[in-house]
């Protein structure tokens, strides 16, 4: 209820093999508060490699709006800035 998506990026380090397994691994890379009762932003990054070689296939990035979660006393230094309106 109170999670919104807001950004999403894929990065792709080279081709894609047609078949074989992949492994993703998640991280956090930053939790950002805006203010109390205005939120948060969560920062994570899943890397998408090949399970047989550990090549990095794909790097995607992630912003998520965590709507009435701010207010925590986290640091609001280095939040992903919003794109401008094209």
């Amino acid at each position: 209820k109170g999670v919104l998506q807001g950004e999403q990026s894929i990065v792709l380090t080279g081709a894609l093999p047609i078949s074989g397994e992949l492994v993703g691994r998640t991280r956090v890379e930053g939790l950002f508060a805006k203010g109390r009762e205005k939120g948060a932003v969560l920062v994570s990054s899943r890397t998408i490699e090949d399970a047989r070689t550990g090549d990095v296939l794909a790097v995607v990035r992630q912003s998520t709006m965590l709507r009435g979660d701010g207010g925590f006393g986290g640091d609001s230094e280095g939040a992903p800035a919003p794109h401008p309106v094209p």
